[in-house]
Order: C-alpha cells, then structure tokens, then sequence
C-alpha cells in the first residue's frame, strides 16, 4: 500500500482526527493498523541513535528547546522561554514550576538517570509518509535533544500513534506526572502568578 503526502504551504495541527481540511479539500491521514506498527518502530529506531556526549539541549546544534510541554498558547507555539544549559538547569525548572501544584511529599522531576536522545513530538499522521514498505519521518520542527522521559509524554498526547508508541517502545515513567503538571506553565498568562503565589499561602 502506498500513501502519499504533499506538503503545499500549509501546516497540520496537533489533531486527534486523521482528516484535515486544506484550501476546502478534505485530505486523508488515515493509515492502517501495520502502518502504525512501523511508525512506532521508525521513532523507535530514531530514540536509539546515540547523541554526542558534547550535544546541547534543544534542536540539533542549540537553541531554545521545542516540545509540547512549553506549550505557549497566545503565541501557539512550543518553545522554552530559554536556552537551557544542561539537563540539571531543565530539572531545576521543572520542578520549580511544578511545586505550587504538588503536595510537598510528591516526587520532583529526576532526569539525572535518563539517557538523551533525539526526541520528535509532532507525531500526527500527517508527518510520516509510508511509501513501498518504507517509512519516512517528517517534520522536525518540534524535535530536538531532550531526556527520554519527554518521549514519555509524547507518547500520551492521545495521537494514534500514541497507544502504539507505548506498547512497543520502553520508556521511563516516573516523570511523566510532574511533566504533566508543568504544561504551559512556563508561559505565565495574566493573573496567573496570583494564583500560583495564592496557592503556595
């Protein structure tokens, strides 16, 4: 089987629907069981490559790290608020971020044990083209050098590729709640730092 997708001046949105509507014509991202299956064993091939030890946080070469997790709803974008200098900065973060939500005895975010990798989050249908029992990943916008465990998250946006991603692929849960915590906190909106220094009273 063999499918096809054509990038013409438009972007796919994080859907759970494998439809989208482009220019008024309703394109197809449906994909079959199998082909799952090997989307799944391509992001896992792709979690295997070894990063240089010397790689920064963030895309491939440096920069502000783009993930879900940073979510920026006014701008609709992805991206950290910084660059972030090691794994240890991104822990402090987190975990600052998170400890107005949490109870004092909740576990706090631990990445010091979590290998790097390549992590890619824009995972819709639309970013993989199976082609004569090939498979291609696409866009990489949102992907860059990041803990496993940010694979983790990725893999409970509720994609279809998600359950699929969970059932073949070991990755580490025990920062996956304080991950989740933490979504679109780093963006603070308007009255929002009230209400976490009111919470923390």
């Amino acid at each position: 089987m063999r499918c096809e997708y054509h990038a013409i001046d438009a972007s796919f949105g994080w859907v759970p629907t494998p439809h989208q509507k482009i220019h008024d014509h309703l394109i197809d991202l449906s994909v079959s069981e199998h082909q799952l299956s090997d989307y799944a064993d391509a992001i896992d091939l792709v979690l295997s490559l070894a990063v240089p030890m010397d790689a920064a946080l963030g895309p491939v070469g440096g920069g502000h790290s783009l993930h879900p997790i940073f979510e920026n709803e006014s701008l609709g974008e992805n991206k950290s608020p910084r660059e972030y200098q090691s794994v240890q900065e991104l822990t402090e973060h987190i975990n600052e971020l998170a400890q107005p939500w949490i109870s004092s005895d909740y576990r706090l975010a631990d990445f010091s044990q979590v290998r790097m990798c390549y992590v890619m989050s824009n995972l819709n249908n639309g970013n993989a083209v199976f082609s004569e029992g090939e498979v291609y990943l696409i866009d990489h916008l949102n992907a860059g050098i990041l803990p496993l465990s940010f694979m983790t998250y990725v893999s409970h946006c509720h994609r279809t590729v998600s359950e699929y991603l969970r059932g073949r692929l070991k990755l580490p849960l025990d920062n996956l709640h304080i991950s989740s915590c933490t979504k679109g906190a780093f963006w603070l909106r308007d009255g929002d730092e009230e209400e976490m220094n009111g919470s923390q009273g």
